[in-house]
């Protein structure tokens, strides 16, 4: 499962509907899921928990791509899970190591 998701995203950023790629500046995750989390938390209907598993992320995990590639990534991914729940209650859970 954990290759099928790669795979998704590197098929994402090939095909350039996220962006260009890899850029030379690394940028911490912990931020932008942050970031990402308190912008969808208020759409998901009222029984769907989005939620950052607690230890999901080492403080030095980092990305070398742009911040806003990123967000799409995530959002896209997280607006997936949400339709897959087909309107019915859960949690939708990020963890990265």
């Amino acid at each position: 499962m954990e290759e099928l998701g790669r795979d998704l995203v590197a098929r994402m950023l090939t095909a350039g509907e996220v962006g260009a790629g890899p850029t030379a500046q690394a940028h911490a995750m912990q931020p932008i899921v942050n970031h990402v989390v308190r912008m969808l938390t208020p759409t998901l209907p009222h029984d769907v928990t989005l939620d950052v598993e607690p230890g999901g992320f080492a403080p030095e995990l980092s990305v070398r791509m742009e911040p806003i590639e990123l967000q799409q990534v995530l959002l896209q991914l997280v607006l997936n899970a949400r339709d897959a729940h087909h309107n019915m209650p859960g949690v939708i859970a990020i963890a990265m190591a």
